[in-house]
């Protein structure tokens, strides 16, 4: 405290040195007696404790005009009843609290103080005031008053604390304000289950606060020193926006100071003041190699309250000028400090009595100091901010007056004792780098001045402040797309939701911020929402810090080319952009999607940290596993037992919540990996149903159907199988199986057998013969009686024409012994014969005792004629019934064929007949032989009517016999020209071969 009494004619003066009287005492709850119940408000004594004095020595500053403007509306139902206030020691925080418990706890002199500053102020109801400062009474928990004065008794676990509902029903329609002073030393004693409680108080309290029905006001003030203290800082200012109200306001220094200039002095305590000073200041002194100089003592006391380093560099100004910006300094730093110096100049009287006398330099200073408050070193607490103004406070006086600066000895005399050189040299150090302080050396000596020249740091930031925000989030996207691009691979990678399209690609779309309605980013045209991936920072990218950001970095990459020193923005930009890479890789990064639990209810927001953009491949990949494609699969199933392949990716793709589909041959794997333990069965295009097969991924189509098999299966039975071999004509064992993909394969095997029926016209087929039992049922196949006389066919034209004539039942036999044909019937064998009859390619011939089929009459006769001619020849000489009689054995044709080849052999000259002795021969050598009768000849003709009868005409005579007349008729006639042909014939016997066409 300054040993000076001010003077009071000064304080009495009618001018501008006004300004500095009535300055207040330092306000405190020295005595204060806390509440006891609703009916023993709490009590303040002394100075504070009398509302007339207190509203006398008060001056509604800014703050306090904010608290009661914030407090107006929140009487008024318009605004959150939660006011904190954040300052350091002396800037009033206290002085603030008693203001309001003095409005609330005195209505009728609130008013007149009201009335006197102009400040408009509802009417004050009945208040329940609760105030805790908690440097001058502790309780161990904050809930204790506050339910005490509200006369409500409430019982807390030791790891709980009251909840809002508690709160309100004690506030009920009651009007409270709770006024906690100095929280942060009782708060950091605390341990950190005990902090807890007292956040979750906190935060209940300000939750109520905020509701307009409940008339509850919290004023609570906070250093914020620590983190803790910060931490509980922004919850109670979170109904705010986050946001306290900030004490340090240099605009209220001018009109709250306004004390008077001093009148006397106590030179004993002056003396003592400049010894403890320069014992001070002279150990700085010497750790720099300097003295303190032997006339420094009386300078001291000739210019105290003042510095006489001070006081040189205002000499240029006007006396008057001088007193009323020294009696506005000896205000304020009165009761503060023992001996006034250069940094105890505030800024507000600089400008006002400095400014116009050197503006460019002290423009110079406050950029500098602005720049100085918000760099990183001084809020983390690296640099003292206080101790950077007062050097640069120190040089700029000394610059303006001397036009040499500060050497290091007014540095020291500048600075409060109460920093050591070191402290100073590193400050020093800084201020070089950031500030237009700059080291000059002249005459051996080192001086300190501020210059007009902007730093680069300041160049950067000046030119940071044109770059628009649009640039500035340029550069943070293109940092963010290469960031996410080289960490991220395999997937279409998007940064705009305008580039969200809609294929079935899975998209990852990443965005600077999380968006505040997902929905809202999907284009109006996108229907395929499950193939989008939302990739967002967790702190917000476009931040005003990060923009400010992203703003040097432009800054100082423009300023690297034109500034012809490079290299030191080229470093800044580097630094820059590392600091921006940092903070994109600490972003917090969220991956979003959304989540379902069945297909009926909406999807709900799922939302999961990313702790390294690399995990991304990985938490997609889970999103896309199997167990989550077969668990949305089986939910499809339970709903509508079938979907096709088609549909069931479609559904994948548009149904927000679904599995991600990210490539087909996932979820074909899938089928078949189920559709082979028979969890599904898969009926394909063509009808066929897959079940319990091993099957590749390329049979499966997108119209194929994926089906829930079920739950019982019920076997075919005989007729079952009976039928469908009747409609089919012709059906493979695999064939039948497929119709019944969920019966065992030995039931099926045992039905299949059962239906092998020949007198019921049902063959079994192996290996192209007709068997009685298949050897091997899977390769065999069930045949209607005309199927299974096609595969005989070929046979039985073999055998006839090796035999010429054979009779049904020893070519049956022939087809069971020689070719394993054990499955056959006399009847089959027939129909074979009959079908290649009606191709002319065998005749059947059919008697009384026997079927016989041979081959057609031409090739008959001619097959005869050979064995006859053989046999005459072998045997010289044989009778021709005794002939006909041995051949007929071995070729069990009509007795009329054998006679008809006998006669064409004697007609071409081959044989001769002797009616004596009824014997054939081979004919004699003799003389030419007699001219022969006319010959029989085989007409055989094939074309139109017209053209055969041309051919007649030419071959034989009208009186000529044609016998063993056949005519084939190669064409489809109606029953009706069948008819008509036969009336045609006349009254003959005919023997007619023909079959009603299948329609």
């Amino acid at each position: 405290m300054l040993a000076v009494k001010l003077r009071e004619e000064i304080a009495d003066a009618k001018s501008e040195s006004q300004l500095v009287r009535n300055i207040n005492p330092v306000i405190s709850w020295d005595d204060f007696k806390p509440t006891e119940g609703p009916d023993t408000p709490a009590q303040l004594g002394g100075l504070e404790g009398d509302p007339n004095w207190f509203f006398s020595h008060t001056y509604p500053t800014s703050v306090i005009k904010e608290v009661l403007k914030d407090t107006k509306e929140k009487i008024e139902g318009t605004g959150p009843g939660v006011f904190p206030l954040d300052g350091y020691l002396g800037s009033g925080k206290s002085h603030v609290l008693l203001t309001l418990y003095h409005i609330f706890r005195h209505p009728k002199e609130a008013t007149e103080w009201f009335q006197k500053w102009g400040i408009d102020f509802p009417k004050i109801e009945d208040t329940i005031v609760i105030p805790v400062p908690l440097q001058n009474v502790s309780y161990k928990d904050l809930w204790i008053p506050f339910f005490k004065a509200l006369g409500k008794d409430i019982d807390v676990e030791e790891s709980d604390w009251p909840k809002s509902n508690q709160i309100k029903k004690a506030v009920g329609d009651k009007r409270v304000l709770m006024l906690i002073d100095e929280i942060d030393n009782w708060y950091d004693a605390k341990n950190n289950q005990e902090k807890a409680r007292v956040r979750g108080f906190l935060q209940s309290l300000s939750e109520t606060s905020e509701k307009p029905e409940y008339q509850l006001k919290l004023v609570t003030t906070f250093l914020g020193l620590s983190p803790d203290v910060k931490v509980l800082r922004d919850i109670v200012a979170r109904p705010r926006g986050g946001s306290s109200i900030i004490m340090q306001r240099t605009e209220d220094i001018f009109d709250i100071v306004r004390f008077r200039l001093f009148e006397s002095s106590d030179e004993e305590k002056i003396d003592k003041i400049i010894l403890d000073y320069l014992k001070t200041v002279g150990e700085e002194l010497r750790k720099k190699g300097l003295d303190e100089n032997s006339h420094l003592r009386d300078e001291l006391k000739r210019a105290y309250p003042f510095h006489p380093s001070f006081l040189r560099t205002l000499s240029s100004l006007k006396v008057r000028q001088m007193l009323v910006m020294l009696a506005r300094v000896v205000m304020r730093k009165l009761d503060k400090v023992d001996l006034i110096i250069s940094s105890d100049l505030d800024d507000d009287i600089l400008r006002d009595y400095l400014h116009s006398a050197n503006p460019k330099i002290v423009d110079a200073y406050f950029e500098d100091i602005r720049f100085v408050q918000n760099a990183k070193e001084v809020k983390d607490g690296i640099i003292s901010f206080d101790l950077a103004r007062a050097i640069l406070i120190t040089s700029m006086l000394n610059t303006t007056e001397t036009k040499k600066g500060a050497d290091i000895k007014d540095i020291i005399f500048g600075c409060s004792p109460k920093y050591k050189v070191q402290d100073i040299d590193d400050t020093i150090s800084f201020l070089e780098k950031w500030t237009r302080l700059k080291k000059i050396e002249e005459d051996g000596i080192i001086r300190y001045i501020i210059t007009t020249e902007l730093p680069v740091a300041v160049k950067i930031e000046r030119k940071a402040e044109l770059i628009s925000p649009d640039d500035a989030l340029k550069i943070i996207k293109r940092l963010v797309e290469k960031t996410v691009s080289s960490e991220i691979r395999g997937y279409k990678l998007i940064y705009e939701p305008s580039e969200i399209s809609n294929d079935k690609k899975l998209k990852i779309l990443t965005l600077l911020e999380k968006p505040i309605d997902i929905s809202s980013i999907y284009p109006s045209d996108f229907t395929n929402k499950n193939t989008l991936y939302i990739l967002y920072p967790g702190y917000s990218l476009k931040s005003d810090e990060t923009i400010k950001l992203a703003r040097r970095i432009i800054a100082s990459s423009k300023l690297a080319e034109i500034e012809e020193q490079k290299k030191p923005f080229k470093d800044f930009h580097k630094e820059y952009m590392k600091h921006l890479k940092k903070q994109i890789d600490n972003a917090g990064w969220r991956g979003f999607r959304w989540f379902r639990k069945n297909l009926k209810d909406k999807p709900t927001p799922d939302e999961r940290t990313i702790t390294n953009l690399k995990d991304v491949d990985e938490t997609i990949k889970n999103y896309a596993s199997k167990d989550l494609l077969k668990y949305f699969l089986n939910m499809v199933l339970e709903e509508q037992d079938e979907i096709s392949v088609r549909d069931l990716k479609e559904r994948l793709y548009r149904l927000e919540g679904a599995p991600i589909l990210l490539k087909d041959e996932d979820l074909l794997s899938l089928l078949a990996e189920m559709e082979k333990i028979g969890e599904v069965a898969i009926k394909t295009k063509q009808g066929k149903t897959l079940y319990k097969e091993s099957i590749s991924l390329q049979i499966i189509g997108n119209e194929d159907v994926i089906k829930k098999p079920p739950e019982t299966a019920v076997p075919p039975t005989t007729g079952d199988v009976t039928t469908l071999v009747k409609d089919k004509k012709k059906l493979r064992y695999k064939e039948y199986a497929d119709n019944y993909p969920f019966i065992a394969d030995e039931v099926l095997e045992k039905v299949y057998i059962s239906s092998i029926s020949p007198e019921d016209g049902i063959f079994v087929l192996e290996e192209n013969k007709v068997v009685s039992r298949p050897t091997s049922t899977k390769l065999s196949a069930l045949a209607v009686k005309e199927e299974a006389a096609k595969v005989l066919e070929p046979l039985v034209l073999k055998i006839v024409n090796e035999k010429i004539a054979v009779k049904i039942p020893e070519l049956s036999e022939i087809f069971k012994e020689t070719y394993g044909n054990s499955g056959i019937t006399d009847d089959l064998v027939l129909m074979a014969a009959d079908n290649l009859e009606i191709g002319a390619q065998i005749h059947i011939l059919r008697k009384k005792d026997a079927i016989v089929i041979q081959l057609p009459e031409d090739r008959l006769i001619e097959e005869v004629k050979k064995k006859i001619f053989f046999e005459v020849k072998k045997e010289g000489e044989i009778k021709k019934e005794i002939l006909i009689e041995e051949l007929s054995k071995i070729i069990p044709t009509e007795k009329k064929t054998f006679d008809d080849a006998i006669a064409f052999l004697i007609d071409d000259g081959k044989l001769e007949f002797d009616r004596g002795t009824k014997k054939l021969s081979l004919p004699k050598k003799k003389g030419a032989p007699p001219k022969p009768p006319k010959k029989r000849i085989i007409i055989k003709e094939e074309g139109a009517t017209i053209e055969i009868i041309n051919k007649l005409e030419s071959i034989v005579e009208d009186t000529d016999i044609i016998e063993d007349v056949r005519i084939e008729i190669v064409k489809d006639l109606s029953a009706k020209e069948l008819k008509e042909l036969l009336e045609k014939a006349g009254d003959m016997n005919i023997k007619l071969l023909a079959r009603r066409k299948e329609i």
